[in-house]
């Protein structure tokens, strides 16, 4: 997770200087990373086990569904501009990146906690990183639940 928000934030510098402008926002930086490029895999199969309707569509039972969180964290419905990095958007906690009732992660509040103290840590003592290589020359690991790099070049 800390290795991809990394990315994620140094691929558009802009992101990356938001917290070194204003502290204030590390939790909003943090919270914009998750929605904007959930950090686990692509998405969360969920079985089915009585049939059902989603959005309208039939569902039967024994019907496997893959939950995509990349998609219900851009919900319009949910996120005005969706695509869009804002830390200072009120709602971007609501995002789904931990996943939602039941199926909550149970580590979201420790993980929050890393993500937040990471940053700051780099942002203190790393205020130059930059990705050696460019984002489109990023390789991701394959797999539908990988979510995460082959490898990833610093340089400061």
């Amino acid at each position: 997770m800390i290795l991809k928000m990394t990315a994620m934030l140094l691929s558009q510098r802009e992101r990356y200087e938001t917290p070194l402008a204003d502290p204030g926002l590390m939790p909003g930086v943090v919270e914009e990373a998750l929605r904007l490029d959930a950090l686990g895999g692509v998405g969360i199969p969920r079985f089915i086990t009585e049939d059902t309707e989603v959005s309208g569509v039939p569902v039967g039972a024994g019907s496997t569904l893959l939950v995509n969180l990349h998609a219900a964290n851009r919900d319009e419905r949910k996120f005005p501009d969706p695509d869009r990095f804002d830390p200072r958007q009120e709602n971007s906690a609501q995002h789904v990146g931990f996943g939602a009732g039941p199926h909550v992660c149970v580590g979201q509040t420790l993980a929050r906690v890393e993500l937040q103290v990471c940053l700051a840590t780099f942002i203190r003592h790393l205020p130059e990183l930059r990705l050696r290589d460019a984002p489109e020359d990023l390789r991701m690991r394959e797999g539908i639940s990988a979510g995460g790099f082959e490898n990833l070049w610093g340089t400061w």
